[in-house]
């Protein structure tokens, strides 16, 4: 099921970014509940997809290195 697709003009890893957090940050506001991802949380999202472009996957990986919480994930 896609939850929510996202379209821009502009490809670099700090918009990509703020991209993935600013979602994250708006579902969290829409919705009142905190985004949890499952290899980080043990629940939540199990997945994430992108169209291969490296500075997607880079932004998604710096969003998510700032949600981590390393007394949960152990990393």
């Amino acid at each position: 099921m896609t939850a929510a697709r996202v379209y821009c003009n502009s490809e670099t890893r700090d918009t990509y970014r703020r991209l993935w957090s600013g979602l994250w940050d708006g579902i969290e506001r829409a919705t009142g509940e905190k985004i949890t991802f499952h290899f980080m949380h043990g629940s939540g999202i199990r997945t994430i997809h992108v169209d291969g472009c490296k500075a997607q996957v880079q932004g998604c990986g710096d969003a998510l290195v700032q949600r981590n919480d390393p007394k949960i994930s152990l990393v």
